[in-house]
C-alpha cells in the first residue's frame, strides 16, 4: 500500500476521535475519544486494508471471549529505557482460537490519544477489565477478529 491508497473521509461529523459503532460506546458526535455517529470505523479499515475486505460480520460486543483470548504482556523491553515514550508497559494481544493452530493475519492497531493503558478514556470501568482495555473493547477490533481469523495486538 502506498499513499494513492490512503481514504481521507471528510463527509462524516466526527472531530480528534475513534469511529466505533459499539453499542456501549459513548453515543456523542463531539468526543474526544470515541464517537457513535453511525460510521464503524474498525469495519472501514478492514474493508479497506485487506484484499477483499472482511468475510465474516462482527460478533456481539460480549462474545469475542468465545471465541479467542485476550492477554495483556509486559512491552518494556520494547521501550528502551525511553521513558517519555507514549508507549505504555503493557500491551494487549488478542488471538482467536482458530489462530492457536492456523496462520492468521496480524493488525497492529495504535490507539489514539488518551486512549492507552494509563488513560482512563472517559469510561468507567467495566467488571473484570481496568480503563486501559477501554480502547482494545470498544473500538470492535476483537469483535471483528474473533471471525475474520485476525490477531490484534495492541501496544
Amino acid at each position: 500500500m502506498g499513499v494513492r491508497d490512503l481514504t481521507y473521509v471528510i463527509d462524516k461529523p466526527m472531530t480528534h476521535s475513534f469511529p466505533s459503532t459499539d453499542e456501549y460506546s459513548p453515543k456523542v458526535c463531539d468526543a474526544n475519544n470515541f464517537e457513535n455517529c453511525g460510521v464503524d470505523g474498525v469495519k472501514e479499515i478492514f474493508d479497506h486494508v485487506l484484499p477483499g475486505g472482511l468475510s465474516r460480520p462482527r460478533v456481539a460486543h460480549e462474545d469475542f471471549s468465545k471465541f479467542g483470548t485476550l492477554l495483556l504482556f509486559d512491552q518494556t523491553e520494547f521501550l528502551g529505557g525511553n521513558t517519555v515514550s507514549s508507549m505504555d508497559s503493557m500491551g494487549m494481544i488478542y488471538i482467536p482460537a482458530y489462530c492457536i493452530k492456523k496462520k492468521c493475519r496480524v493488525h497492529v492497531s495504535l490507539h489514539g490519544c488518551l486512549m492507552g493503558m494509563n488513560s482512563t478514556a472517559g469510561f468507567e470501568s467495566l467488571p473484570g477489565y481496568h480503563y486501559g482495555d477501554m480502547y482494545v473493547l470498544y473500538s470492535s477490533y476483537l469483535q471483528y477478529a474473533a471471525l475474520n481469523d485476525i490477531i490484534i495486538l495492541a501496544p
